[in-house]
């Protein structure tokens, strides 16, 4: 079974999700386990299995045993940025279980317990603003920072139509408020009415004068 897992320090225990140690059959000791979430006071109590397990790359080899406590859900999925080996010479070698940019759903957490087991002799350093590649018998983690992997300059794009619903109620809201706001032809038959009024009503200086129509 491949599953994807995170390397948490802050975390005292190793976990693994129920439906991935149910699927494998794995059996334990029930446990009662109090949850402390960071950045939170309140700590929950809940029943784990503690179940035995190994882990090992996508080649199979090498096996490393592993106890870790059940939990229904472990964290949020997450998003795995797109890793450009060729943007860096030290990393051209290194033969990644995770390259595209994608969501991961994380199925076990190897906390503080196992971590420094985990890890191998080899790290892969260059520059200081650099990713980092360390080595660990699970293959190889990438740590730092790296360029986002598209661009980050926000478009809009200009041959969408607009939401003519959306356009047709704030017209009528501005129409309301006595905002003139008309189309062209509209305004066209204004000028047309303003100079058939000014044509009807004379201003001598003193009074107006109205001319009627005679049938």
């Amino acid at each position: 079974m491949v599953v994807n897992r995170l390397f948490d320090t802050g975390a005292e225990r190793s976990f693994v999700r129920e439906d991935v140690a149910q699927e494998l059959g794995l059996r334990g000791k029930k446990l009662s386990v109090t949850v402390h979430v960071f950045g939170s006071g309140s700590k929950d109590l809940q029943e784990s299995l503690l179940v035995r397990f190994h882990l090992s790359p996508l080649s199979g080899e090498p096996k490393k045993p592993i106890k870790a406590l059940t939990t229904k859900n472990l964290c949020d999925d997450m998003f795995q940025p797109l890793i450009l080996l060729r943007s860096w010479p030290h990393l051209h070698d290194l033969i990644l279980a995770d390259k595209e940019e994608e969501d991961l759903t994380v199925h076990v957490v190897i906390g503080v317990d196992y971590f420094f087991s985990m890890l191998g002799s080899t790290i892969v350093r260059a520059g200081d603003d650099d990713p980092v590649a360390v080595e660990t018998y699970l293959g190889w983690a990438i740590c730092g920072t790296q360029p986002p992997s598209m661009p980050q300059t926000p478009t809009i794009p200009a041959d969408k139509p607009t939401d003519i619903e959306c356009d047709q109620l704030l017209r009528n809201f501005w129409e309301l408020e006595a905002i003139k706001i008309s189309s062209e032809k509209e305004q066209a038959q204004s000028g047309l009415a303003q100079d058939e009024l000014e044509r009807i009503f004379l201003f001598d200086g003193v009074r107006y004068t109205i001319c009627l129509l005679w049938n």
